[in-house]
């Protein structure tokens, strides 16, 4: 959504060809090995999926609340509060930063230093939290304010998990992927895309728990220099634009496969942004959104910059569908 001067707040899509080599996506040994899971979370929050699979957790604001937040991995900015309600609960920023989103269009926030934030029984003192407008969310609450710990998204139950650093015991059936981070300190994985029979891309993709539903989205930045609307097989307009920064205007293809080591997801829809955005910095190639994410029990482990994925039961659920998307014919069997 929004990205500040010091860095981005929320997703932001752009640059360049991943440097990762697609040798870690191919290991069969990032499968871990049956194991009993012994450890205890530090903290279970409990939580909401709202439509398009995105988490939320409920928190207090200096007292005030409880409010539902967008659990949001690929927010860097930490907490961000509508400023409407930020308001009505006497909050008051103290200076102002720039923010961006994936768009053409910045805006303000304001910075309310030494705020506490609570979520169940963990209480978060002397955050430094952000007002701005928001549209359809109270509040947003980035998981780099859980960095200490190892976050399990459980979207089946639905829960929320904390563990220690080093207390994870991952599932039998748990994939091991290695985790890099942007300069704001989000999650990035290495992706492999199938476009069409023989012909493979990769790209660093942000995981972004708060993408409602979509599987994968590519950067104007990214899709012009490897020069994706020449490599798939068809392209349309979707009757819609992204907001995020302004308006994004959208283009949508199908690919093959979209892989994240050895678990993946046949025949997606992929949207293309085509407007450029205005943020600076290190940014992805591409967001890995919650039409992907919901398959799995995920685990991020910032202190082990580490992902673990296991498969849940909607894991083999076809690829999401929309009505528009049916002018995208199913593209052949991966290879």
């Amino acid at each position: 959504m929004l990205h500040s001067r010091s860095g981005p707040l929320n997703r932001n899509a752009v640059t360049g060809a991943s440097q990762l080599t697609a040798v870690l996506l191919l290991v069969p040994s990032l499968l871990i090995g049956p194991r009993a899971r012994a450890a205890q979370p530090a903290y279970t929050l409990t939580a909401r999926i709202r439509t398009g699979y995105r988490p939320e957790v409920s928190v207090r604001v200096k007292g005030a609340g409880p409010f539902w937040c967008s659990l949001d991995s690929g927010a860097g900015g930490g907490f961000l509060l509508d400023r409407g309600i930020g308001e009505a609960a006497r909050l008051h920023g103290t200076r102002t930063e720039r923010a961006f989103g994936e768009g053409p269009d910045s805006g303000v926030t304001q910075i309310v230093p030494d705020t506490a934030l609570q979520v169940d029984k963990l209480f978060l003192p002397r955050q430094s939290i952000r007002l701005g407008s928001l549209s359809g969310d109270a509040c947003i609450f980035g998981t780099e304010l859980l960095g200490r710990f190892i976050v399990e998204i459980d979207y089946l139950t639905p829960r929320v998990r904390l563990f220690a650093a080093g207390g994870y015991s991952p599932p039998a059936r748990a994939v091991k992927l290695p985790l890099r981070f942007d300069g704001s300190g989000r999650p990035m994985v290495a992706a492999r895309l199938l476009l069409q029979p023989g012909d493979r891309a990769m790209a660093d993709l942000l995981l972004d728990t708060a993408v409602a539903e979509q599987v994968l989205s590519l950067s104007k930045a990214y899709s012009d220099g490897q020069q994706i609307l020449k490599r798939v097989s068809k392209l349309i307009s979707p009757p819609f634009k992204a907001e995020s920064g302004g308006r994004i205007d959208l283009l949508a293809t199908r690919i093959i496969r979209l892989s994240i080591g050895p678990v993946g997801l046949d025949n997606p829809v992929v949207m293309l942004f085509r407007t450029p955005t205005a943020a600076h910095g290190q940014l992805p190639d591409g967001l890995l959104g919650s039409g992907f994410l919901h398959r799995f029990l995920v685990a991020i482990d910032v202190p082990g910059a580490s992902l673990y994925l296991t498969p849940n039961r909607t894991y083999d659920d076809p690829a999401p569908q929309w009505w528009w998307s049916a002018a995208l014919p199913l593209l052949p069997a991966r290879q």
